[in-house]
């Protein structure tokens, strides 16, 4: 075994909570059946209502995030799940009980669990539920917050609409929202939407870019930056990496496939522990910046064409900053972003050379196409573990992979392609 490398993973990383929720708002919008850019015209929304209502700071902030990241459980095929009094089934539900499961694992977003679970809940059955007045407030917030963006949406609001035409789309939402006050939402929160449907910045405000760089940009860095453990490190990036592969049932787990192939890589390598985990963290992560590509072109049931294949490779040039401004400090997002340099200077996107590429970054690019090869996908079915090892000797000969990390995978061949399988 090689000479034990020393990891500078700290105990603890400066989470930027405004980032982790940006990516997330970002991943569920390419996710979701509301269309592009729903939670952030929902954490606005929000937002504004919430300071109709005369919350401080904080809770307004909290109300912004908790909209943001309100849809994170993923619609699937899954989602008829009895709604919280055990009667009618809620088409949203689904998403509100798996992200409340999601989040409340993971300390920097326990805090929005509750909020997550019930947000789909109408006001007479949560103002009964047990959880905080806070919680149940949010929750209820963003009920109508989001249920008053699809009505926005549907009444196709664009950048060009005239003021006259603004005041009677306000109008009509403002009715269809005072319809439901008392039986779906809380009057108090349809009351104060009312004024802020009148105030045209409110309708100029709603453009999805702007309301992004609201959320990476807002309060005081000191709210938002919280230190977390290792641990707690891992969690979120299970979290992030279900968002990705949640995008296709033929990518499902396999960046957490990915994540063990590293780690064990990592051990037979020399790594120490903290190593190990940063490798961890690396593969779960790697395709973080797919959460941008199109689904069409990720579930395409055939090869890509020209124009399909620059947009998917666009998304490792997207990982590396997504991942540095979430988890500053750190060099697991350069093994993360790196994971389709080639050796030989022919992989992407900076066309890195054999110098350039340092042993995390090789092994999370074996670890990858280890897996991919070993788990169907739309074009193909999994190839055997000779055929894996074959073709990748191949990439190692030809200078694309470094041998000697393939020769350790090689010799263990079966337990890897066991690893790899979903």
């Amino acid at each position: 075994m090689p000479p034990a490398e020393t990891s500078p993973f700290p105990d603890t990383v400066r989470v930027d909570l405004r980032q982790l929720a940006l990516v997330i708002g970002r991943a569920v919008n390419f996710i979701g059946a509301d269309g592009d850019d729903h939670g952030f015209r929902t954490a606005y929304i929000a937002m504004r209502c919430a300071k109709e209502l005369g919350w401080p700071a904080k809770r307004r902030d909290f109300s912004f995030i908790a909209g943001v990241i309100h849809n994170c459980g993923l619609p699937t095929n899954a989602d008829a799940i009895a709604s919280g009094d055990g009667t009618a089934a809620e088409p949203d539900w689904g998403r509100c009980v798996r992200g409340h499961e999601y989040t409340k694992h993971v300390s920097l977003l326990r805090p929005f669990a509750n909020v997550i679970r019930y947000h789909c809940t109408p006001w007479p059955a949560l103002k009964s539920l047990p959880i905080p007045q806070p919680d149940r407030d949010a929750a209820a917030l963003i009920n109508l917050a989001g249920y008053a963006d699809r009505l926005i949406a549907g009444m196709g609001i664009g950048t060009g609409v005239a003021d006259g035409a603004l005041a009677e789309m306000a109008e009509t939402i403002g009715s269809a929202l005072r319809e439901e006050a008392g039986s779906r939402f809380n009057p108090a929160h349809v009351e104060a939407f009312i004024p802020v449907l009148a105030d045209p910045v409110f309708w100029r405000s709603l453009r999805g870019q702007e309301l992004q760089n609201l959320c990476a940009n807002m309060g005081k860095d000191t709210d938002f930056l919280h230190a977390v453990g290792r641990e707690e490190v891992r969690k979120l990036a299970v979290f992030l990496a279900r968002l990705v592969d949640g995008k296709s049932s033929f990518t499902y787990e396999h960046s957490e496939r990915v994540a063990l192939i590293c780690e064990e890589l990592g051990a037979e390598m020399g790594f120490d522990r903290r190593g190990q985990q940063e490798l961890h963290a690396a593969g779960l992560l790697h395709d973080l910046g797919y959460i941008d590509a199109p689904t069409a072109a990720v579930m395409k049931d055939g090869a890509l064409n020209a124009e399909e294949f620059s947009i998917i490779k666009q998304h490792v040039a997207k990982t590396r900053p997504m991942l540095e401004r979430c988890f500053p400090g750190t060099r697991f997002p350069e093994w993360a972003a790196n994971h389709h340099e080639r050796l030989d200077g022919g992989g992407y996107p900076n066309h890195l050379s054999a110098s350039e590429i340092d042993t995390g970054s090789r092994i999370v690019a074996i670890a990858d196409i280890f897996q991919a090869l070993g788990q169907a996908r739309p074009y193909r079915g999994r190839k055997s573990a000779e055929d894996v090892i074959r073709i990748m000797r191949a990439m190692v000969n030809d200078g694309q992979l470094d041998g000697a990390i393939f020769d350790r995978l090689a010799a263990r061949r079966d337990y890897y392609y066991d690893l790899a399988a979903v």
